[in-house]
């Protein structure tokens, strides 16, 4: 096959990735947040006036939104920017914004409250490892994908 037919631009696989990174993702992660906080104040109001409650809303949010950044900014250079740093930084980003983040939303907890999570430890396993094959399906398309490699050379 002549490189004319191969697959090359923004497209297939790669607008799904670049997609779920500039907003998909961030959207999906954000309304997780609001849910979770909302659903932890609903079940305890008291939580509402507790300083170490107000700490952890904060430094959740924060999580997030640097979460939330590098993910988008990892989607716009893969659309706007084509060179093999663009790929190189989705990677990255792949992995510092999903199981990277789960492990910030962790440290927040165990940094505010003593300890890890109230979350049970199977809800917590699945998410991980959930977020771990997401990552790792992705990054073996950047790596792999002749689409990615004709674009971003």
């Amino acid at each position: 096959m002549s490189n004319d037919t191969q697959p090359r631009g923004v497209g297939g696989w790669l607008m799904v990735l670049i997609l779920w990174l500039m907003l998909l993702g961030p959207l999906r992660s954000f309304w997780i947040n609001v849910g979770g906080l909302l659903n932890s104040e609903f079940d305890q109001p008291a939580l509402a006036s507790s300083a170490d409650w107000l700490t952890y809303k904060r430094w959740t949010w924060i999580v997030w939104l640097v979460s939330a950044g590098i993910a988008i900014s990892a989607g716009y250079r893969l659309w706007r920017h084509h060179r093999k740093t663009s790929v190189g930084f989705a990677v990255i980003a792949l992995w510092a914004a999903g199981p990277g983040a789960l492990l910030g939303y962790l440290a927040v907890t165990a940094l505010v409250y003593g300890h890890m999570t109230t979350a049970s430890p199977t809800a917590l396993i699945l998410g991980a490892t959930i977020s771990c094959l997401f990552a790792a399906a992705w990054t073996v398309y950047l790596k792999r994908s002749r689409r990615i490699a004709l674009t971003y050379s």
